[in-house]
């Protein structure tokens, strides 16, 4: 295992030790941020995603206590803090500290803890991440859970609860296709996700002569989640009016490119823009499929830039500082594509780019920014990897 998740498994354990005595009997849990390249903000139409795990992890430990009681220490508070209906969690709102409460909180209330249990985690995936993060550790809590408390859940229902706990705190925004990257995605390979069919699959694309860059400038989006919530519901008008000139639309998902165009008199600009956005990501996803099938890296880049520009152009939820990362990336050497991290509470994109350019890239386009805007770039360099796992003893870990 590589040396990384091993430090975040000893961090855990030392941490689970200083506060509960030993971790005696303790099970162990690993899970991947997830992040989507294209298919985001189509997920609440039935759209189809593709997205891969990459190595950024939680590390937690966790077993059963008597008493009923749930104390959980993590990264953020370092403090021992039992789940419970308090004004102490209620305000705590560092992310995503508010859905792990929540999660543990819905679990306690739900009789899925009745015996109580002890948990502390680590975790290094940074909050620019998202929601891809709050997949994560919400499926690490529930993994390690049915295993310490002997819960009795499928991976549908897994995903399910999940998703309907991220609801609980920021709404519609919440992916579905976030929570099966984190249970089921497999090494070397891209996570495709139909929510109509519900069908999930894992498809090998091999990205080992490439990295994945994530670029945070570390400034705050107000009110994401009314932002992603107000676009929600535009597309949700623009499916209701296109109801009237065809029988059989449900949402979004039922509208094609040729219907819309002949449309695009009928609707205001602003919703014709929304749905065109919509229309055009899920024929992106199907390029992009072309170029992972026919192992041409190039068309899957291409659909990730264009589904950035469309997201800024008419989904209108992109920043000038992101448009100008995004455009200087996709004039560098060995970048193939760059995009927004959509639903996350920081100005962030990730970027594709050739291992043999990479450390280049990342000093040129830090660079760039300095000078364009007087402050500094955080650069996580990231790589596919596989899905959660569960350890029932640490040393499997360390194996």
């Amino acid at each position: 295992m590589e040396s990384r998740k091993k430090e975040l498994f000893k961090e855990t354990k030392d941490k689970f030790v200083e506060f509960f005595g030993s971790d005696e009997r303790c099970a162990y849990v690993l899970a991947p941020a997830s992040l989507v390249f294209l298919g985001d903000h189509t997920h609440y139409n039935e759209g189809v995603l593709l997205s891969a795990a990459v190595d950024k992890y939680i590390a937690a430990a966790g077993r059963k206590r008597k008493d009923g009681r749930v104390f959980i220490v993590n990264n953020f508070t370092r403090r021992k803090i039992e789940i419970k209906d308090s004004p102490e969690i209620e305000n705590d709102s560092r992310f995503p500290a508010r859905f792990i409460y929540n999660l543990l909180l819905q679990m306690k209330q739900n009789n899925f803890l009745n015996g109580g249990a002890e948990i502390a985690f680590t975790s290094d995936i940074p909050d620019c991440f998202g929601i891809g993060s709050v997949a994560a550790h919400q499926i690490a809590l529930l993994k390690l859970i049915k295993k310490i408390s002997g819960l009795r859940m499928s991976k549908e229902e897994m995903v399910s609860f999940s998703r309907k706990m991220e609801m609980m705190v920021i709404g519609k925004i919440s992916n579905e296709a976030h929570h099966w990257t984190v249970l089921n995605s497999r090494h070397k390979s891209v996570v495709y996700c139909d929510l109509r069919t519900k069908t999930v699959k894992n498809i090998h694309f091999s990205f080992e002569d490439f990295d994945i860059v994530l670029l945070d400038t570390e400034v705050d989006i107000p009110d994401s989640p009314k932002i992603c919530s107000e676009r929600i519901e535009e597309c949700e008008v623009g499916a209701k009016a296109l109801k009237q000139y065809m029988w059989g639309i449900k949402n979004l998902r039922d509208i094609s490119d040729e219907f819309l165009k002949k449309k695009v008199m009928m609707l205001p600009r602003r919703l014709y823009q929304r749905i065109n956005y919509n229309v055009q990501e899920r024929m992106r996803v199907e390029d992009a499929l072309r170029g992972i099938f026919n192992d041409e890296i190039s068309g899957f880049g291409n659909a990730i830039l264009n589904s950035h520009r469309n997201i800024s152009t008419d989904y209108i939820i992109s920043s000038e500082q992101i448009d100008f990362l995004v455009e200087q990336s996709a004039a560098m050497k060995g970048v193939i594509a760059s995009k927004m991290i959509s639903c996350s509470p920081k100005r962030s994109l990730f970027s594709i780019v050739n291992k043999e350019y990479t450390d280049t890239y990342i000093s040129e386009i830090k660079s760039t920014y300095s000078r364009k805007y007087g402050t500094e770039l955080s650069s996580y360099k990231l790589n596919i990897t596989s899905g959660v796992k569960l350890f029932k003893h640490l040393e499997e870990v360390f194996a």
